[in-house]
């Protein structure tokens, strides 16, 4: 396993050298901080106040102990931005040089978060708004020379991720896009989301109950859902939809063994 790539998932909030080192020392090669936005109002906004100094800091942290390969998230649509804001906030991005970044849409869905109530919704970005943030954005990573990859997400030219574009073997699984080719994407943690052969499965999401779950020698698992032909149909064709941004559906019935088409 010494090529292998292990990656976590890092809040910039919650970290010190000690738990770097630790995760150096433990393989960890990649590491994706969930950044948001840098603007203070913005953050606040969505009660996660965390500065620009904070995260350049986590992420220098990483490179002293030789974790090298780092992603970002970026969210537009969040209340208060506007293209001034974000133009600073991708100014700041490109400053941390990383190899890859994620630029996510914010979904507000207050019914379904409960938290989400919280924001107020006159401050959130109309609908064209949010193109305007998006394409605004996007245009600046590129400008840096970062390639963009699928609808969201933008890598150096060097990076894996590139290479698996060029090469037609990108994919999109539920953390985003990635050069893996594994057909099993087994999944750890409270409310984490994994797909095995033919059926997706979810852990629980309430932390308390996922780890009685676990320390009782049991699968955590809350969710389940079985795929029949026409599900592994949708989704080729939708994951190749969001990879080459184009589709040939009948190729892809074939390769799939759909007969009903």
């Amino acid at each position: 396993l010494s090529d292998a790539e292990i990656a976590i998932e890092i809040d910039p909030r919650n970290i010190d050298a000690d738990k770097v080192k630790a995760y150096a020392e433990c393989g960890v090669n990649r590491v994706s901080f969930g950044i948001q936005d840098f603007d203070q109002k913005v953050m606040e906004a969505v009660n996660r106040p965390q500065s620009y100094d904070l995260d350049r800091r986590a992420i220098g942290l990483c490179r002293e102990s030789g974790i090298s390969k780092i992603n970002l998230d970026i969210m537009y649509g969040l209340p208060h931005q506007t293209l001034q804001t974000m133009e600073t906030c991708a100014g700041q991005t490109l400053s941390l040089d990383p190899d890859r970044i994620a630029l996510f849409g914010y979904a507000h869905v207050p019914w379904m978060k409960k938290h989400m109530r919280l924001i107020q919704e006159e401050a959130l970005p109309s609908t064209a708004e949010r193109l305007d943030l998006f394409e605004d954005t996007a245009t600046r990573f590129e400008d840096a020379g970062y390639i963009p990859v699928g609808i969201d997400h933008f890598s150096r030219p060097d990076d894996g991720l590139t290479a698996a574009l060029r090469d037609h073997r990108l994919h999109r699984n539920f953390q985003g896009y990635t050069d893996d080719n594994a057909s099993y994407l087994v999944s750890f943690g409270a409310s984490a989301i994994g797909n095995v052969g033919d059926a997706y499965v979810q852990n629980l999401a309430f932390l308390p109950q996922y780890r009685e779950r676990v320390e009782a020698g049991l699968l955590p698992i809350e969710k389940f859902c079985v795929l029949d032909e026409s599900d592994i149909l949708r989704g080729a064709i939708i994951e190749d939809m969001m990879c080459s941004l184009s589709v040939n559906p009948l190729k892809i019935a074939d390769e799939t063994g759909f007969s009903d088409i």
